[in-house]
């Protein structure tokens, strides 16, 4: 009897690509998923040419490619490298300095270092400090100016910047990794294994195309990546070299347990938020040439990130943001944390931190469904570049 693959039985994996389209001769590492849709499109036109007999005579290859989508649920370090395909970024080295010559004056909400260096952190950062003896001074903080050996911050990710007088001496470590939006393109290998029945398909020069990130009561968080590529090819074995890299084994995340308040300019937003989407596009085309059934090269156009959510109707904070095209910023974060409370506690665990630092609002209807409905007002936004450069930063702790 044949055996047919079950799905259950499937797994991707992926490695990034020294030269596009070119599988290189490295471990491959696999990668978690609910599903995936990675196919060679092959497309063909049936001849015109005219048969007495009344039959089609064949159809020609005219272009191939290699595209689709893998769909996951969210969990922290898990899809970086495809985040930074999607950013067409690279993460920063990790910082993570301690010292006991780290001291906090509250009135101008600044940290100074005697020797340990800041290098690296600028304004628009998140750092997280642990260490010090005053809870209040532990946490994850913006910084709004940035020098050697000073920091000045503007905000809490959770509740108010209240800083309180410490000085140096406790151990205090200030920690900091990010991803912001460049022009650095990463392109991968990935493999299809069909593992009970001894078949795998690799698919060359993989490209994000597009993220989109979702938050939705009720739901686990999800992500979705698009891929644009070349080639594909199959065979009876790995395409890798040597034993496959293990996939990361974090929490899957939760939009009620592991999300903190959506801030808005830097104020949480207490009116409840239904669902949100973060959307990323690069606008990736295929470059096509006569000679050549694959593309030649991948074109791109501008990253666009956008992003959509419902919320509770309460006031018309959003609804003023949209009527005078006023920008403003959106910041948001998940974490492994959860509080004995089961509120997301980023003290607690590994987090990302979502900064869209200049955002406007394209559209903002608020309708009325009918009776024995709350009203929910919708949000679309559009993310600009900021001072800081960037339209979107991604950091991680």
């Amino acid at each position: 009897m044949v055996t047919i693959a079950d799905a259950a039985s499937g797994q991707l994996r992926y490695a990034e690509e020294v030269t596009r389209g070119v599988t290189p001769a490295v471990a491959f590492k696999n990668l978690r998923l609910t599903q995936e849709s990675l196919d060679e499109g092959y497309e063909t036109v049936v001849s015109q040419e005219i048969s007495a007999d009344g039959n089609i005579i064949d159809t020609i290859p005219v272009r191939a490619g290699s595209q689709g989508s893998v769909e996951g649920e969210l969990s922290i370090g898990t899809y970086d490298d495809f985040m930074e395909s999607a950013l067409q970024g690279d993460w920063s080295t990790l910082i993570n300095r301690t010292g006991t010559d780290l001291s906090i004056t509250a009135a101008t909400k600044t940290l100074t270092a005697g020797s340990t260096s800041f290098s690296g952190i600028a304004a628009g950062d998140w750092v997280k400090l642990s260490g010090f003896v005053t809870a209040a001074n532990n946490g994850i903080f913006h910084v709004a100016s940035a020098t050697a050996n000073t920091l000045v911050f503007d905000r809490a990710l959770e509740g108010t910047l209240a800083l309180v007088d410490e000085a140096a001496g406790a151990s205090v470590s200030i920690r900091m990794q990010k991803l912001t939006n460049a022009r650095t393109r990463h392109f991968y290998s990935i493999e299809k294994e069909f593992s009970d029945i001894g078949q795998f398909r690799v698919f060359r020069g993989m490209e994000v195309d597009t993220m989109a990130l979702t938050f939705n009561v009720g739901e686990v968080l999800t992500t979705q990546f698009g891929f644009i590529g070349m080639s594909s090819d199959a065979g009876t074995t790995t395409f890798g070299t040597g034993a496959h890299i293990g996939s990361s084994t974090a929490p899957v995340l939760s939009p009620v347990a592991n999300t903190g308040p959506f801030a808005i300019d830097g104020a949480p937003y207490q009116n409840g938020i239904l669902s949100m989407t973060l959307n990323v596009s690069n606008g990736l085309r295929a470059q096509e040439s006569i000679g050549s059934l694959y593309p030649v090269g991948v074109g791109r156009d501008r990253v666009n990130v956008s992003g959509q959510m419902e919320f509770y109707f309460a006031d018309n904070t959003i609804y003023s943001k949209f009527k005078t095209r006023t920008p403003m910023s959106v910041t948001f974060y998940v974490t492994e944390g959860v509080a004995a409370d089961g509120t997301a506690d980023p003290s607690l665990g590994s987090t990302y931190v979502f900064e869209l630092p200049k955002v406007k609002v394209t559209s903002n209807p608020t309708n009325l469904e009918g009776l024995g409905n709350d009203v929910i007002s919708q949000c679309d936004v559009q993310a600009l570049k900021s001072d800081f450069g960037y339209t979107i930063a991604v950091f991680k702790f």
